[in-house]
């Protein structure tokens, strides 16, 4: 992180804990309160309310990438943009993302997810394929994120 940028609502400091830190609650004008109540639900939300005082350092790859969702929710978006959101994630931590975002879309937030493992996006309600910049195919999909998301993304036996 550049030293003149400023942590999120969660900071990812070596030395910070992954607390939640106020200021973009503060700015958008939220009270110090109502900021670490924001920051706390998201991190309810997210499954990760117990870790709040780990370093990040001992919080694994899918609960990093979870608090990296929390943000991205932290300002309430129309559109969550999720590019390779399990990229770097084993099998069990994917699991764990696309449960999160799958309770996410129930709720109604709207997902946007860029990815090249066709198990993640086997979970879509709707694929859009790329080549060369270019939007080469659109499919609805059947399945999507209903029923066991485990066995539909190939992740569960």
């Amino acid at each position: 992180m550049p030293r003149t940028a400023r942590p999120g609502p969660f900071s990812f400091r070596r030395r910070s804990r992954a607390t939640p830190s106020r200021s973009r609650a503060l700015l958008a004008g939220r009270s110090p309160r109502a900021a670490r109540r924001q920051a706390t639900d998201l991190l309810e939300r997210v499954g990760l309310a117990d870790r709040a005082a780990f370093l990040p350092t001992a919080l694994s790859g899918g609960q990093r990438q979870r608090v990296a969702i929390a943000r991205a929710l932290s300002n309430d978006p129309l559109v969550v943009l999720a590019d390779e959101p399990t990229g770097n994630l084993d099998s069990a931590a994917t699991l764990e993302v696309l449960r999160l975002f799958d309770r996410l879309h129930a709720a109604g937030q709207t997902l946007v997810i860029v990815t090249h493992d066709s198990r993640v996006a086997a979970t879509a309600d709707r694929l859009i394929s790329m080549r060369d910049g270019a939007f080469v195919d659109e499919t609805r999909m059947s399945g999507g994120t209903r029923g066991n998301l485990g066995a539909l993304a190939g992740l569960e036996g």
